[in-house]
């Protein structure tokens, strides 16, 4: 008997790692050469990865160059680029971090989403953003389902040991199985 549980929770364990490793994520990057580019004024450039954005607008000027390179991928990116006219950008995002150095030749510095920039005729920008890793599943929904097999788990233990007439131990594990998964359950909907 006791082999047979052994054989189902490897099982189950085996299971879960495959689940586990179909929703790991694929780290892709987009690496360009040198490209040109030119927004007019209200026109925007968007970086996006998932749900995750950087959006530079036009405010005012001409975005123009003909030096630009681009790194992109899920833990970031850099936007690179020579100015060759004037312009004031508004940047906007919902990463971790945007840092920007080059603008009317400012050292590397953090911006807030919403800032402003003003690019001089012949600047360096360099615009650089991260995005914070996050674990394949989120730790309160593993919680929760953890929390979930347990609540059906005791029971059902508790059952099979009253029925081997094993009324203590059956009590015992079938309550604090059923009383923990209970309570990781409420912990992952109070989240």
């Amino acid at each position: 008997m006791l082999k047979h549980v052994k054989t189902k929770i490897l099982i189950g364990f085996l299971f879960f790692m495959l689940i586990l490793t179909v929703l790991a994520k694929a780290n892709a990057t987009v690496t360009s050469t040198t490209f040109t580019s030119y927004f007019p004024s209200s026109s925007a450039l968007a970086f996006q990865h998932e749900n995750r954005f950087v959006t530079l607008t036009v405010s005012s000027g001409t975005l123009n160059s003909s030096l630009c390179t681009l790194t992109f991928g899920s833990e970031g990116g850099l936007y690179t680029f020579k100015a060759n006219e004037t312009a004031t950008l508004q940047i906007d995002y919902n990463v971790s971090n945007v840092q920007v150095s080059g603008d009317q030749n400012n050292t590397n510095r953090v911006i807030q989403s919403g800032d402003t920039i003003t690019v001089n005729s012949g600047n360096n920008v360099h615009i650089e953003w991260w995005i914070l890793t996050e674990p394949w599943l989120p730790l309160m929904f593993i919680i929760g389902m953890i929390g979930l097999a347990a609540s059906f788990t005791g029971p059902l233990y508790a059952i099979n040991k009253i029925k081997h007439h094993e009324y203590h131990e059956g009590m015992r594990m079938g309550l604090i199985l059923t009383v923990t998964g209970i309570a990781f359950v409420l912990a992952w909907l109070w989240v």
